[in-house]
């Protein structure tokens, strides 16, 4: 029987959706020659498109994440006969 890691999926998931919006923050920083991002100015566009890609690799990871654990969670099909009418006396 394989190993489950839906715990460790679940932290991936949580830090993608942490690390996405700020690293695209970040790339917007650089790209717009922000004095908060304190690195050389001519450094800056290149450090926003490294923002930006490893952005996409979070999101990359953040999408297997949620594969993995959609695979992993039983599907149970509804009982049609649950959700009879009730109380049409």
């Amino acid at each position: 029987m394989a190993k489950d890691y839906t715990g460790l999926a679940t932290t991936c998931q949580i830090l993608s959706i942490v690390a996405i919006p700020l690293l695209m923050y970040f790339g917007y920083l650089g790209f717009t020659n922000s004095k908060l991002l304190e690195i050389p100015e001519d450094k800056k566009p290149g450090a926003a498109f490294g923002c930006w890609g490893a952005a996409g690799m979070y999101a990359c990871t953040l999408v297997l994440s949620m594969v993995y654990k959609s695979s992993r969670t039983p599907h149970v099909q509804a009982d049609p006969n649950a959700y009879a009418l009730r109380g049409m006396a």
